[in-house]
């Protein structure tokens, strides 16, 4: 996968990402756009005609989480380890570093022989990837999320297709996702600027 992406030297030499995409659900739209730098640093904001519906920050040691006229919270456990993923530039490229990685064999994603990965992350959550047999790209993303009160454990999917070259790397510019939210929701990016420079007081807390 890192290979077909572009291979490891082309993703060192990202310095910082920011992306703009819409994320359509059944109902309305919603602006969405995110910053990366260092690859320890995030933010995400979702917007819905101007206003910020929500916003997540990691400034590489802490994270917190707002919304809709509400206060900041903190980010903590297993969302603060989330959000630290998210801010890698490419989190498949540091699955060396205490992943555990477990093939558990071939499966069809929508028509497409895939590599069944299991992907363990090293504070255990794990996590079902599949990658095309033939050209290495990540097709689909699961996790399974545990019973929380009366609810039921949730099964988390992303698609991921529409690859496109930035800076030499390929990316994925089309998100598929379905119980992530109460409906399935689509995300399709429509610009990524790849080194514009990003300064370090758009992760201020």
């Amino acid at each position: 996968y890192i290979n077909a992406v572009g291979g490891a030297a082309k993703i060192a030499e990202i310095k910082d990402v920011k992306s703009t995409a819409a994320m359509e659900t059944r109902g309305p739209k919603f602006g969405l756009t995110t910053w990366q730098k260092g690859g320890n640093k995030i933010k995400v904001e979702m917007t819905n005609q101007g206003n910020v519906m929500s916003l997540q920050l990691y400034d590489g040691m802490k994270g917190s989480q707002s919304g809709m006229g509400m206060p900041a919270t903190p980010i903590e456990g297993k969302d603060l380890a989330d959000i630290k993923e998210q801010a890698s530039f490419c989190k498949e490229a540091g699955y060396k570093n205490g992943y555990t990685l477990s093939l558990l064999g071939i499966d069809e994603v929508n028509g497409v022989s895939a590599y069944a990965i299991e992907v363990t992350r090293p504070d255990g959550v794990k996590t079902t990837e599949y990658y095309d047999v033939k050209t290495s790209l990540k097709l689909r993303e699961v996790r399974v999320m545990p019973a929380e009160g009366e609810q039921g454990p949730t099964t988390q999917t992303i698609d991921f297709s529409d690859y496109k070259a930035e800076n030499g790397v390929l990316m994925p510019h089309l998100l598929n996702m379905t119980g992530i939210f109460p409906v399935p929701l689509k995300v399709i990016i429509s610009e990524v600027k790849v080194n514009a420079g990003i300064e370090d007081d758009v992760f201020k807390m």
